[in-house]
Order: structure tokens, then sequence, then C-alpha cells
């Protein structure tokens, strides 16, 4: 095993990966907290110059309009957990570890699949509290509100491509290393 390297960034990297962690593992109870409390649903819907408000929304309601919320959450929160791992393992000096480039692929995995999951569920959501909404009626084109909802998140497609490519490195570090016998 190596030697534990104590470098500002490794610090600075910890506390940036337990903050994202942390807000995502937050915003998933501050919803679970306000779908069992609040007594309406306000709702800002990409088609409309203000927001939707229910007054008594129903269960069904109120959990789908969480959901996105939750999945994101979620998603960060697990994010978060394996790159935090990562670098953890390289600051103990395990850079080159077949561990690691698999939590690599793992991460941009679940951010591939968080942010499609939260799209579809957020243009099912704002479908369905449109057609809820006292005098509303909703759009049926489901295609309108899941590209609203994907486009402002795909930035996060390219951080799901870089993690990508990561794990592809460190794979072939672990490979240089197994090579050479320990010389890289």
């Amino acid at each position: 095993m190596g030697t534990y390297r104590r470098s500002p960034g490794f610090f600075f990297a910890r506390g940036l990966l337990g903050v994202c962690g942390m807000s995502g593992v937050l915003a998933v109870l501050f919803k679970v907290i306000d779908v069992a409390t609040a007594d309406s649903l306000h709702r800002e819907i990409r088609s409309r110059a203000r927001g939707v408000e229910i007054e008594h929304p129903s269960l069904g309601l109120s959990v789908l309009d969480a959901a996105p919320t939750v999945v994101g959450g979620l998603t960060m929160a697990a994010v978060a957990w394996l790159l935090l791992i990562v670098v953890i393992d390289i600051q103990r000096g395990q850079v080159f570890d077949d561990k690691a480039a698999r939590r690599l692929r793992t991460s941009a995995l679940v951010i591939t699949v968080g942010i499609l999951a939260h799209a579809l569920i957020a243009a099912w959501a704002d479908i369905a509290v449109l057609k809820a909404a006292p005098r509303g009626r909703g759009g049926n084109d489901y295609s309108y509100y899941f590209v609203g909802a994907v486009l402002p998140a795909a930035p996060w497609f390219l951080v799901a491509a870089l993690l990508a490519v990561f794990a592809h490195a460190f794979r072939e570090g672990l490979r240089l290393v197994q090579d050479s016998d320990g010389l890289v």
C-alpha cells in the first residue's frame, strides 16, 4: 500500500464531494417532508409564464411532483459517494486500482441514467400537474416537456463522458502497472 497523502487538493475534493452528497440527501429528505406536510402543490413548468398551483392535490400527484427531485438527489448522493471513495483510494496511493475504474464507470452510468430518469419523470409530472390544474389543460406532447427537462441537464452528460474516459485511463494505468511489475 502507498503512503497517505495530505494535499490541499484532496481536502478540497473530499469537502466538495461531502457537500454534494449531503445536498443530495437533504434534497430528498426535504422533498419527502414537503409532500407529507404541504396543503398545496406549486410547480414551475417550462411552457407557462407562471408556475401552476394546485390546492389539496392527491397523494399520487404530490408524489409524482416530488419524484424528479428525489431522483436527482439520489443520483447526486450516489455519485458523490462513489467519487469520494475513488479520491480516498488515490489519497492512500492506490491510484491504478480495478475498483477505482469500476467506480468511475458506475458513476458515469448513474449520472446518465439519473439524468434521463429525471427528465422522463419531470415531463410526466408536468403533464399530470397541467391536467390537474384548475383552468389548465396540459399539452399532451410528452416530447416537448421531456426535451425541456433534458436540455438544461445536458452538461451532466459531458461529466458522465469525462468519468467514462477517466475510467478507461485508470484501466489502462492498471494494465501498465501489471505489465511493468509495479514500476509505473
